[in-house]
């Protein structure tokens, strides 16, 4: 409110005049002050004389922002959701005070950590100044309400409201109030960053119990950004109010206008096929049905295994043609794994089938698809990590997005990649083994730093006696006079793909060779690349600065298996058909 009324722009700024209306109609609410402002503010008695003071404009063409700032919990006395519908009818042309607000005003809902809010709120109730601290009281299921008439209702789609985080405000004022005056197409003014402290004549009559605070400040500043002097205990009283109301803050929390996700004006900066932009996640424990999550809502527990140490396993499948491929294969190794793990509680094969059925229908994919399938020892009773304390089941997680095999996010399977060999050592059956396709990836992580520094696409890794094993993402292929050779999997995971390859090889009648082959050895090959259920067959045409035959991509043999490849999930018995979505 400060910062609108010291815009230049600005022609009158009212604090909450909705506020006698919302006493004035619950009688039952009792505040110390409310005596003064049903006098203060006549327009209480009428619904009409509000609607009129909400939509006065301004008369001055340089100054034409009024500022009204409300609560949320006074937002029903204007009946907006019983007004959308008429008041977007292209037919209806008549300009009423509900229409001019769904449809002229500009909104900023401004969020504050609910916590805080419940802890100011309860401070308050100690002091006489309210008497109970309730979710009607806070007000975040009408904000949601709010927003939904707002963004959803309607030809103008949601621009006309902008969610704001008092966070972000506190955090970097000038770049969040930045971004509302633009989404509005307002000038931003650096006057906005500050006033004069002590009260205003524009304050409410309640301001002496609730703005002490801000009438000692002088405007946003990097202070603002300190950490705070005193930390707060949490009556545990307050916890199933919070508890209620954090699900609605981190909804709205989603929407900010300076939401992480929001600062990339094209979203393919973070998706590269935009509609995963709108994608919906499974997460599920054991026994529960589980539930879809929007992508930027979904969250895991503290308390699971997969964020206490890494403990749990994977799967990447691939969506061809209304087909997931190699769908039962992938279930086995999963299951496998987790067998190796010892896992109890767990998931089974048809309730991750259904799991991963259910996310794909959400998402509408039955094609160029990729799957992340991710199942945890499950949730922790206590902070450990001694799996006797996994005690609610195994946690799955299914994370289906449209990706192309070939993209940002993987490989050229034409052109091909380059290689560095990673200073690290694959790990070996005698530590962790790769045969267990387990969620503690920091040996293949690192590597993948190291060929991000070097500019490469993977690094290649060796065992711990020196000879090649894999990449840090793929398995990897060598031809030699002709032999197709592979490393053998002591040292590496034996992917689905790397035994697709060996299998149409021995097909097409060439001589395949599993082995011990040194760097040297795939440095002076006549054809190398990787393998990978994400981006298949990627020839490789450099290895730490060695060019590979001519370097100029694939090799007669790497594109004879990508041409033979590309068919297999028509092959009778490789892949699992997708049921229809209705």
């Amino acid at each position: 409110m400060y910062s609108f009324a010291s815009h230049p722009m600005t022609a009158s700024v009212n604090d909450e005049p909705l506020y006698g209306r919302h006493l004035h109609t619950a009688p039952h609410i009792s505040r110390p002050y409310k005596d003064e402002l049903l006098a203060l503010q006549p327009q209480h008695e009428s619904s009409k004389a509000c609607l009129d003071l909400l939509t006065k404009h301004s008369t001055d063409p340089l100054q034409p922002i009024v500022f009204h700032k409300h609560m949320a919990k006074q937002a029903p006395l204007l009946s907006l959701a019983a007004h959308a519908a008429s008041a977007t009818t292209a037919s209806n042309s008549t300009s009423t005070p509900h229409k001019d607000i769904l449809t002229k005003h500009k909104h900023i809902i401004l969020l504050r950590d609910p916590l805080k809010v419940i802890q100011s709120w309860s401070a308050a109730v100690a002091k006489g100044s309210v008497p109970t601290t309730t979710l009607e009281e806070i007000g975040l299921a009408d904000l949601v309400s709010l927003h939904s008439t707002l963004s959803n209702t309607g030809a103008w789609g949601g621009n006309n409201v902008a969610v704001v985080d008092s966070h972000d405000l506190i955090n970097d004022a000038e770049a969040t109030l930045t971004a509302i005056m633009e989404k509005f197409q307002l000038p931003f003014d650096a006057a906005m960053l500050k006033w004069k402290s002590g009260p205003k004549q524009y304050d409410g009559c309640w301001a002496s119990s609730w703005y002490e605070g801000v009438h000692a400040s002088t405007g946003w500043s990097p202070a603002s950004k300190a950490l705070p002097s005193t930390y707060a205990k949490v009556d545990p009283i307050l916890l199933p109010l919070y508890k209620t109301c954090l699900p609605l803050y981190t909804l709205l929390r989603s929407y900010s206008i300076v939401h992480p996700a929001a600062k990339y004006t094209d979203v393919t900066q973070l998706q590269e096929d935009p509609r995963n932009e709108k994608s919906l996640y499974f997460v599920g424990s054991a026994g529960s049905p589980g539930a879809l999550y929007p992508r930027d809502l979904a969250s895991m527990v503290p308390y699971d295994s997969a964020v206490q140490g890494g403990d749990g396993v994977w799967e990447g499948v691939r969506i061809y043609r209304n087909k997931i491929f190699k769908f039962e294969r992938h279930l086995k190794r999963l299951f496998d794994s987790a067998h190796a793990l010892n896992f109890k509680n767990q998931h089974t094969p048809e309730e991750v089938k259904d799991a991963v059925f259910r996310t794909l229908a959400a998402n509408n994919i039955r094609d160029g698809g990729h799957i992340r399938l991710t199942l945890t020892r499950g949730i922790k009773c206590t902070s450990s990590m001694n799996p006797k304390f996994n005690v609610y089941g195994t946690t799955l997680i299914v994370a289906a997005e449209f990706k192309a095999t070939q993209g940002r996010t993987t490989y050229d399977n034409v052109k091909g990649v380059k290689l560095i060999s990673s200073s690290g050592r694959r790990n070996g059956p005698d530590l962790v083994d790769s045969k267990i396709h387990h969620n503690n990836l920091i040996n293949n992580i690192i590597p993948k730093i190291q060929a991000n520094n070097a500019g490469a696409a993977d690094a290649l890794m060796l065992g711990i006696d020196g000879f090649v094993s894999e990449t840090n993402a793929c398995n990897v292929f060598c031809v030699r006079d002709g032999v197709l050779c592979t490393p053998h999997a002591d040292y590496c995971l034996p992917g689905i793909t790397r035994e697709s390859v060996l299998l149409i090889g021995r097909e097409l009648g060439m001589e395949v060779k599993e082995g011990r082959f040194s760097l040297v050895e795939f440095m002076t090959a006549d054809e190398v690349f990787t393998t990978g259920t994400m981006g298949e067959l990627t020839p490789v045409y450099e290895i730490d600065g060695r060019t590979i035959a001519d370097g100029k991509g694939a090799g007669p043999v790497t594109k004879r298996l990508q041409e033979v490849y590309k068919d297999c999930p028509e092959r009778e018995g490789w892949s699992t058909p997708i049921p229809e979505f209705v």
